[in-house]
């Protein structure tokens, strides 16, 4: 070995005053401590990935019983607005002034035939008040429906439209076809 080898191995060697030798500066770190250090690292990503998959799972049953919620209000709202509108119809029969009429009647209640009014402002009767008897009631529903006059009644205005030659020959041609089980556009047996 020549002289400079031999050197290069004893600098690895015996360090100089102050130096450290390469096996002291490389040594393996214990096991024990690299997993312990990572182990609360893992754990909080754990922590965090199951905590955010409940979020989601509880998020999405929230928009789900939402959901069914609104569905739900719709259904009753769509049902309520259907007794209303009955309601509303009963209440228009209810206020039809013949059957008003006729309830009345039914009642024994005729119409006064010299009707008397109150001022407000001074307090005086206006008019002689008459008590109303059965002679007074009115005709509602005797007299059937009036006709119609014969200025809303015009004669009907009928136009007669004549088929062109061509067309008569056309349309008898395809009624004929049509009869007999055949397409005019394809030819072919139906």
């Amino acid at each position: 070995m020549s002289q400079n080898a031999f050197s290069g191995q004893l600098r690895l060697r015996a360090p100089r005053s102050g130096e450290i030798s390469l096996r002291e500066r490389l040594a393996l770190v214990p096991p024990r401590a690299v997993q312990s250090a990572r182990m609360p690292f893992v754990a909080l990503i754990a922590f965090i990935l199951a905590g955010g998959v409940a979020g989601l799972l509880l998020f999405n049953t929230q928009m789900q019983q939402g959901a069914f919620e609104i569905e739900h209000l719709q259904a009753e709202a769509a049902a309520l607005s259907a007794v209303q509108q009955d309601q509303s119809m009963q209440l228009l029969r209810m206020s039809d002034p013949q059957r008003l009429a006729a309830s009345a009647r039914s009642l024994g209640m005729v119409a006064p035939s010299t009707p008397a009014f109150l001022d407000l402002a001074t307090g005086r009767i206006l008019g002689v008040p008459t008590p109303a008897t059965s002679l007074d009631a009115l005709n509602i529903g005797g007299g059937g429906v009036a006709p119609t006059p014969k200025s809303l009644r015009p004669p009907p205005h009928i136009v007669i439209v004549q088929p062109k030659a061509g067309a008569t020959a056309k349309t008898k041609a395809s009624t004929g076809a049509a009869s007999r089980g055949k397409t005019t556009s394809t030819g072919k047996n139906g």
